[in-house]
């Protein structure tokens, strides 16, 4: 089946959303007999969709442009198998102020078994790539009782290109970029395990890791380029609470135009007393940086 949905709105003011119209589960009678279902839709498709999702309980927004969908899905009985094949030309995603996707691009294979009975959904290998960033995840999703959602899930990038993770900058997936000179490694891990319940402040254990190793990148016809980027990134967390939550950079440093910008940063106590240590030192010239990468017409840079 195709469709083509032009757009879809939604918002959020409180915890109880007027989408929220399942009925509750109601208890099998003695007499009741549940019969089997065995299911099998060979294919869907949605086509060029616009979403619009804004939440002001959790401070957070998402806007989807260019949305196409299409795959395949059977059910027996409350087992959901789906595959699904996603492309998205331009995806924003804004929470508590930052902006943490700018019109990015994405296409993902996705193929996972939801439980219905459990309510629990299943990860089984699929690929994900954000811009040029390629990502997989793995693992699983449970809805529990209040809300809470348990899950156990690891996260990696099988790429290595430093163009790669670079790609997620805001401006800096431009066209024909595979065209940008780039050179030095990264690697990225996540591993998330626990129990998230917002409303009660329950959050759950992760370890978090991004490296990159003598990164460098030129962007066709620009005469500056952005040359030995280190940097030691890391998260950790253990739950129930964000009491341990802990963030380092350690270090960070780079070279823009020959120019040096280095430091280190290290975050704990962040909600309840935040402590904050570090250090940056830096010789930008911002003349530098609209050399470095194309800016968008109208926009100019000058200053140190």
């Amino acid at each position: 089946r195709s469709s083509d949905l032009d757009e879809l709105h939604g918002m959020v003011y409180n915890p109880n959303p007027p989408y929220d119209i399942l009925k509750n589960k109601q208890p099998n009678s003695n007499n009741s007999v549940t019969k089997p279902v065995n299911f099998k839709l060979d294919r869907y498709e949605v086509k060029n969709s616009r979403i619009l999702y804004i939440d002001k309980q959790m401070d957070m927004s998402l806007k989807i442009v260019g949305l196409n969908n299409e795959g395949k899905c059977s059910i027996l009985n409350d087992i959901f198998d789906i595959n699904a094949k996603t492309t998205i030309d331009s995806l924003d995603f804004v929470s508590t102020g930052i902006t943490f996707l700018n019109h990015a691009n994405l296409n993902s294979n996705l193929n996972l078994i939801y439980d219905a009975s459990k309510n629990r959904i299943d990860l089984k290998e699929n690929e994900l790539a954000l811009n040029a960033l390629k990502l997989s995840l793995l693992g699983y999703l449970q809805v529990k009782e209040e809300q809470s959602i348990e899950m156990d899930l690891k996260l990696n990038s099988p790429g290595t290109q430093f163009k790669d993770l670079f790609s997620l900058i805001p401006k800096a997936f431009i066209k024909n970029y595979q065209d940008v000179k780039s050179e030095g490694s990264f690697l990225i891990n996540a591993n998330i395990k626990g129990i998230l319940n917002q409303n009660s402040n329950i959050y759950p254990s992760w370890d978090f890791v991004c490296s990159v190793t003598n990164g460098g990148i030129q962007y066709p016809g620009m005469p500056v380029r952005l040359s030995a980027f280190n940097l030691n990134m890391s998260s950790k967390n253990i739950g129930p609470d964000l009491s341990k939550l802990t963030v380092d950079l350690n270090p960070f440093s780079l070279l823009l135009n020959d120019k040096p910008v280095n430091g280190t940063l290290h975050f704990d106590d962040i909600v309840d007393n935040a402590h904050v240590m570090g250090n940056i030192k830096a010789n930008l010239d911002l003349n530098d940086y609209k050399q470095f990468m194309p800016l968008d017409k109208g926009v100019d840079l000058s200053g140190l």
